[in-house]
């Protein structure tokens, strides 16, 4: 039994068959071109279903993740800057169109989720975790569990575009102090 994973994000959408171990067997990915962001969550959707389907005739799994930017609430994008989409049940497209279970969530409590189980940050009971992209996101786990509101997925840092002009060199300085 194998786990999917995928990143929904404003230039891209990547898909990943990861074992139980967290070791990626394969991986997909798709940039999105300037015509095609036009219309990008058809466009990402025609692409995950795709490869999902295709997937399903190599591996078994009972159920697929999804983390892109946004706030949530029961597998409905409540707005999503990166895509340009708000309430968009996303979750219920793609069960729909796939036959499968399918779970959303915030792509930086994804990423913090499996670099705390993982990777580099499993050893820490507290950690304010950011994420760096189109946008910048964040998550915050306290005392070893992930904290989440009651409402919209909670914790959601915000969101600040990143313009496209300004040299890579720069961003990381920011982060350097």
């Amino acid at each position: 039994m194998v786990n999917i994973g995928i990143d929904l994000g404003g230039s891209h959408v990547a898909i990943g068959v990861v074992n139980s171990r967290g070791k990626i067997l394969e991986q997909y990915e798709k940039d999105f071109t300037i015509e095609e962001k036009k219309n990008l969550i058809n466009v990402a959707i025609e692409f995950i279903v795709k490869t999902v389907n295709n997937l399903k005739t190599k591996y078994e799994f009972s159920k697929i993740g999804l983390g892109m930017a946004g706030s949530f609430s029961n597998g409905t994008v409540l707005k999503c800057v990166n895509l340009g989409i708000q309430n968009y049940n996303i979750k219920q497209t793609l069960e729909e169109m796939l036959s499968i279970q399918v779970n959303v969530r915030n792509d930086a409590k994804c990423a913090c989720i499996a670099e705390y189980k993982f990777g580099g940050i499993k050893q820490y009971k507290q950690v304010l975790f950011l994420t760096l992209g189109t946008g910048i996101g964040g998550s915050y786990i306290y005392n070893g569990k992930l904290q989440e509101g009651a409402y919209a997925d909670g914790f959601e840092f915000g969101h600040m575009i990143i313009k496209a002009r300004r040299h890579k060199m720069q961003l990381w300085k920011i982060w350097m102090f």
